[in-house]
């Protein structure tokens, strides 16, 4: 049987249950649907719990790393590096100012939300 044909098996068998999402393909490493410490060793089938829920990873086969090209990768760099630096702004603000938040207002504001839902 070939990886298709298990990947298929899989995918018919999954679809048949409810509150299963089934996600297949060529994923890097670091991708965040994977678990936290996930072997992704070749030719293994690893079940992990996390955040309630059960995460299966089988994995078929595993690519060796290559140098990808600076055009291909450009926009993961710069969303990156947007994040990194959002990330320390909003850390500094969070040092440098405390947050109050006016229960009041945020009341106020949700009966007003529900009018126009409405």
């Amino acid at each position: 049987m070939s990886d298709t044909d298990s990947i298929a098996a899989i995918e018919i068998k999954v679809q048949s249950l409810e509150s299963v999402l089934l996600k297949s393909g060529v994923f890097e490493k670091q991708n965040s649907i994977f678990p936290k410490k996930v072997d992704l060793s070749s030719d293994t089938t690893n079940i992990y719990h996390e955040n309630k829920y059960t995460i299966m990873v089988k994995v078929f086969e595993r690519k060796p790393a290559v140098q990808e090209d600076f055009d291909s990768v450009k926009g993961r760099v710069i969303s990156d590096f947007q994040n990194a630096i959002q990330e320390k702004w909003l850390s500094e603000l969070r040092e440098k100012h405390k947050v109050k938040i006016n229960k009041r207002t945020v009341k106020n504001i949700a009966s007003e939300m529900k009018i126009y839902s409405e």
